[in-house]
């Protein structure tokens, strides 16, 4: 089910935000995206973009074979998290670390409007046998410095 809400600033989301009343809810066809790409006979290296409002973890163990042949992930990952049960950053860092991915970078980063405070951004992922973060990782030692 896919909640919806209304307003300048609608957007929609499996999770209801912290503090919500009366949103509004759609049923919405989903499916795996290891299951769409089998079926749909597309085949990798892929750079995956994701943008799917808390369910970042969902969409990314419904892709453990699609991973195997990413090579960069773009996903917006939320640094506040406001609606219950929705992915935190540490939760993406982590389940991408364990499947061989690095964090390269932080873009469009977003702070919030009543805080200030860094509120989301797009975490750029990367393998961790990338040649370019193969290259940028490696300890500084007096003979590469």
């Amino acid at each position: 089910e896919f909640i919806t809400r209304s307003g300048a600033a609608a957007k929609g989301s499996k999770f209801a935000r912290k503090n919500e009343t009366n949103p509004s809810t759609v049923s919405v066809p989903t499916a795996m995206l290891d299951s769409l790409l089998a079926r749909n006979k597309l085949q990798g290296p892929y750079v995956l973009k994701i943008d799917v409002e808390g369910a970042e973890l969902e969409v990314l163990r419904g892709a453990t074979q699609a991973l195997a042949q990413t090579d960069a992930i773009i996903i917006e990952t939320p640094i506040v998290v406001r609606m219950h049960g929705a992915s935190s950053f540490g939760d993406i860092v982590t389940f991408l670390t364990q499947h061989e991915f690095a964090l390269f970078d932080l873009a469009e980063i977003s702070y919030s409007t009543d805080t200030h405070f860094l509120n989301l951004a797009n975490g750029i992922f990367v393998k961790k046998d990338n040649a370019a973060w193969q290259r940028l990782s490696q300890p500084k030692t007096a003979r590469n410095s």
